[in-house]
Formats: structure tokens, sequence, C-alpha cells
């Protein structure tokens, strides 16, 4: 498998069959009260503060989209690690 296989999965180059968001009672309460939070501050805010809010959370949103991705990369990788292990294989890199 190339290197960005696991990448390309995660980004969804290469679809799934299964949906990728939580079917989870407390995720949706979480993203309600992210919305109306979100839009409650938007409402305080005036233009060029609404501006930085929104550069502010822009950047966040990028750096926990990279955060993610390696975590799901790194996971991949140590349960390969797991894997070749039970078989009695050692890896080093």
């Amino acid at each position: 498998m190339p290197p960005t296989s696991i990448r390309d999965l995660y980004n969804g180059v290469i679809p799934v069959q299964t949906g990728i968001l939580p079917n989870d009672n407390k995720y949706q309460q979480l993203s309600d009260d992210y919305v109306s939070t979100y839009k409650a501050l938007v409402d305080l805010l005036d233009p060029q503060q609404l501006e930085l809010f929104n550069r502010i959370t822009d950047l966040q949103g990028q750096i926990d989209a990279m955060d993610a991705e390696y975590r799901y990369v790194q996971g991949f990788r140590d349960g390969a690690g797991i894997m070749l292990d039970v078989v009695g294989i050692t890896f080093t890199e």
C-alpha cells in the first residue's frame, strides 16, 4: 500500500461504506450547543471582532484537522505494528 493510501482514506479520496459522523446523542447535543453558542457570540461582535473571531476559528479548525489526520494515520501504523508483533515479525522504522 503506498504511503499516501491511509491519508487518502482519511481525507475521503478512497470512499468508505459507513458514515463518518457519530450516531450518538452526546455528539448531537455538543453539536447543537456549539451552533447555538456560536450564533449567540456572533450576534455580540462588531464586524472587526467577527473577522478576527472567524480567523481564529478557521486556524483552530485547520490545526484540528491536521492533528486528526496525523492521529488517524498513526493509529493505522500502531495497529499494523501490533499485528506484526502478534505474528512474531519484528519491525523497526
